[in-house]
């Protein structure tokens, strides 16, 4: 009997222990979409929902048999809580910062329509022709901008007052 007590008195103690320490199980969820063109995508490249990464790449591949969108991206959410996605909402490729990889993000601001279910398919979201013009001509004006700007080297010298010749 008192073992029996004393097990269940370390059993008890254990589990108020590890419950607390134990990591939330996560929310997983695979989606797919497909693309015109991959970007540079790669397998492990970040997810990100409206700017938050919350998962990660698992395949990418090419599939001429889907026509006009051939590039199929399979993706894997995974978060400590609960992260309900729109079906209507849009992924689009884009890239950390000017030169960094390509990455998938998810966009669900203007997005109504009911949660995703697991293994849903996403709509993309890519430039159009008429947009990638326009984001080229405004990355020419920006870097126009810097090279017309003053390197901190060099310095404004204003006007001078020409050196008096009587030598007074």
């Amino acid at each position: 009997m008192r073992k029996l007590v004393l097990v269940s008195v370390i059993v008890a103690g254990f589990v108020v222990i590890w419950l607390p320490l134990r990591k939330p199980a996560p929310h997983r969820m695979n989606l797919t979409t497909h693309f015109k063109n991959g970007s540079g995508l790669r397998a492990g490249a970040a997810l990100r929902v409206d700017g938050v990464e919350a998962g990660s790449v698992d395949s990418v591949r090419v599939r001429p048999e889907l026509g006009e969108r051939p590039v199929e991206v399979h993706m894997t959410i995974a978060t400590s809580y609960d992260l309900i996605i729109p079906n209507d909402s849009t992924v689009s490729l884009t890239t950390e910062g000017v030169l960094g990889p390509t990455l998938l993000d998810i966009d669900t601001r203007h997005a109504q329509g009911a949660p995703i279910s697991n293994n849903g398919e996403l709509k993309t979201r890519e430039l159009t022709d008429a947009e990638a013009a326009q984001a080229m001509k405004q990355l020419n004006n920006a870097i126009v901008n810097i090279a017309k700007k003053p390197s901190p080297d060099e310095k404004s010298t204003g006007p001078t007052k020409p050196a008096d010749s009587a030598g007074k």
